[in-house]
């Protein structure tokens, strides 16, 4: 089970989500080498930091250092009616899961994979996004602010909370948050803190430091699918 809202939550998008991506990598080939099935459950849908997105191009663009002969997610519970609620909506949702395992299938190996210098581009994006993420995390007021104008204490009170808002009793303290609350939380108040938080200021950093063409080159190399995916 891959916590997309939990490495959000501690890491910041960008470092949490290449992590994920690396571990899936790391574990595959240690599945493989000593002959052990590897299956990878992910969390879909909702925001970004909560692993949301077209989980069509999420699958398609595994690449193949990653495990898939068997994939299960399970669907985050505000979306689940507007991608099943129908059956319209519901068949389109289906195919376009099936057309994701057949295009990473069929164009896994065409497809351009990320070089050592790609990798040394998303290291250093995630290190810098994931400094950036942790200072402002320990601002005096930033658990003040989310509690005060978000609606993260109603999490617990209301009857649609699928868990409490925090571990233990007492004050508020960022290790006791749970993820889902701290993450439905930012969402509520439209600033999407863990989905994006840090990106822009690893991509300044990146730019200033002269790598802003070989960032736009893998992105347009290794991340745009192909035309029919766009």
């Amino acid at each position: 089970m891959l916590g997309f809202s939990d490495g959000t939550k501690d890491g910041g998008y960008l470092q949490a989500n290449w992590s994920i991506y690396t571990a899936k990598e790391n574990l595959t080939a240690i599945s493989r080498k000593y002959h052990i099935a590897a299956k990878f459950f992910d969390g879909r849908g909702g925001p970004p930091s909560r692993g949301g997105g077209k989980t069509n191009k999420f699958y398609a663009s595994l690449g193949n250092n990653i495990e898939n002969e068997e994939i299960q997610l399970t669907i985050q519970g505000q979306t689940i009616t507007s991608n099943f609620g129908t059956i319209q909506s519901s068949q389109f949702n289906l195919e376009q899961l099936l057309s994701a395992g057949l295009s990473n299938e069929l164009f896994a190996d065409t497809r351009m994979q990320l070089s050592q210098h790609d990798r040394h581009l998303l290291d250093e994006l995630g290190k810098i996004s994931y400094e950036s993420y942790q200072s402002f995390k320990k601002h005096p007021l930033f658990l003040s602010y989310l509690q005060q104008f978000s609606p993260l204490d109603y999490y617990s009170k209301s009857n649609i909370a699928s868990r409490p808002a925090k571990r233990g009793s007492g004050e508020l303290r960022f290790e006791d948050l749970r993820a889902v609350p701290f993450v439905g939380s930012w969402s509520q108040l439209k600033q999407n803190v863990p989905g994006y938080f840090g990106v822009g200021t690893a991509l300044q950093q990146m730019k200033e430091k002269g790598a802003w063409e070989d960032i736009k080159a893998m992105f347009r190399n290794v991340f745009v699918l192909p035309h029919t995916d766009r």
